[in-house]
């Protein structure tokens, strides 16, 4: 029988029959590794994206660099409060707006002396960033018409300040003024950077920290990232910027980000499978080489077989 020859030809090449196996078995481990991998490291990138809303578009404000109706070249381009509501005003397509400004300031709290950066931003911003607290609560449209001096603290900040204690409800001197803590922000991979920072409202941050109102970039959710045209067109408008000048306002879209990374991880993961296979049809090729090359080791033996009357069925010739 078929399976006698085969037990008995694994007997006979013990050695070779071991290499066979084990090249097959490794062709299948390189295979599982390598898209495991590639898995895993992209499902890690794009958690990363997990943090902000695929929505989100950062609007980056620098120097012109073309002159415009007796405007010279290097004019340097800021944002203010007035922007905003123009903006709004004028583009329909922004659901959500923030400004984003911030200062490194010296932070104490009984001993402890450091210095962190802190941020002025509008409450809608968390929402922006899909941030929350894991202590008391995120800062409210009140905090910012009111002008509290009310702030929320990344983790990191609350460990060196406060130790094991609860800093919700206690003060922190900023600078030279007191601010009380309302919330600490939820550690996680997405915001490790937060939590090495202070956040404040804006109208706050405008009063007690940086008295110049400007700030260079805006943060905002868009219901279609279609409108990035028009509100480039506004903004250079606005400014009185030359229109072929599209180096003053940088837009860095989550969303854009998120179709770069997919495209380039399809092409990695198809890089992967063609190494895996290829690696696992190389097992195969030498696995056929050894059955040819077995093949035409019997084959004389096979032909005396047949000449001294043996049958398909049998394994041994007739006596």
């Amino acid at each position: 029988m078929i399976w006698t020859d085969i037990k008995k030809s694994l007997e006979k090449n013990k050695t070779r029959s071991a290499l066979t196996g084990l090249g097959i078995a490794w062709g299948i481990l390189i295979l599982v590794l390598l898209v495991g991998m590639g898995r895993g490291f992209e499902e890690g990138v794009f958690k990363l994206f997990q943090g902000f809303s695929q929505s989100t578009v950062y609007i980056y404000a620098s120097a012109t660099t073309l002159e415009h109706k007796g405007q010279p070249a290097g004019r340097e381009i800021f944002f203010t409060s007035t922007d905003l509501e123009h903006i709004k005003t004028n583009l329909p397509e922004i659901e959500l707006l923030s400004p984003e400004t911030s200062k490194w300031c010296r932070v104490t709290h009984h001993k402890q002396n450091v210095f962190y950066e802190t941020k002025g931003v509008d409450p809608s911003y968390f929402e922006l960033r899909l941030m929350e607290t894991k202590e008391g609560r995120i800062l409210n449209p009140l905090d910012d018409i009111e002008k509290r001096k009310v702030v929320i603290i990344g983790s990191n900040v609350s460990e060196v300040l406060f130790d094991r204690q609860s800093p919700v409800g206690q003060p922190i001197r900023i600078n030279d003024d007191i601010f009380t803590v309302v919330g600490v922000i939820a550690n996680n991979l997405q915001n490790q950077h937060e939590a090495r920072q202070i956040y404040m409202p804006f109208q706050t941050f405008t009063r007690y920290i940086e008295p110049d109102p400007r700030f260079r970039v805006m943060v905002m959710s868009l219901s279609s990232q279609k409108a990035q045209p028009r509100i480039r067109n506004f903004l250079t408008r606005r400014f009185n910027i030359h229109p072929d000048d599209e180096k003053t306002f940088f837009f860095n879209s989550m969303e854009e980000q998120v179709k770069a990374f997919d495209k380039l991880f399809g092409t990695i993961r198809k890089f992967l499978w063609f190494m895996g296979i290829s690696t696992l049809a190389s097992g195969i090729i030498g696995v056929a080489n050894i059955m040819y090359v077995s093949a035409k080791e019997r084959t004389r033996e096979i032909g005396i077989r047949k000449a001294v009357g043996a049958k398909k069925s049998t394994n041994d010739a007739p006596k």
